[in-house]
């Protein structure tokens, strides 16, 4: 029974664990993208208020200010998404070893990645989070 579950937990769980942490670790660099795209968004919202301000015809001026407000309260949202990350981000400790050293646990039950190689300890010489083994 205890096989049955440790050979379930290895093809099914650890993947998906892995991949999540994939994620996590991907996530700034995710994050980094969006406040880029966001600063685009902003710069485009802001054109299209000095387009909104030449139109002449006060109904089409009307309906693109009213596009422009939904587009600014997205724009809102979207720092307000960033802002609680940053925050969350500067709470978390600098460097935590636990890390390293769970996903060499990880690691160390699982196939070795091509580009992970072993070490004397048994750990691979980077873990799954980009902090190197201990």
């Amino acid at each position: 029974m205890a096989e049955t579950v440790v050979s379930f937990a290895s093809q099914h769980v650890l993947p998906k664990f892995l991949e999540a942490v994939k994620m996590l670790r991907d996530l700034p660099k995710e994050v980094a993208e969006v406040v880029d795209e966001l600063e685009s968004f902003q710069d485009f919202i802001h054109d299209a208020d000095k387009v909104a301000e030449a139109e002449e015809d006060k109904n089409r001026r009307d309906r693109i200010r009213k596009r422009l407000m939904k587009l600014r309260e997205a724009a809102f949202r979207m720092e307000d998404v960033i802002d609680d990350y940053v925050i969350c981000d500067e709470k978390q400790p600098e460097e935590d070893p636990r890390c390293a050293d769970l996903l060499c646990e990880t690691n160390q039950n699982s196939n070795p990645s091509p580009s992970n190689s072993v070490s004397d300890s048994g750990c691979y010489d980077t873990c799954w989070c980009g902090k190197s083994s201990l």
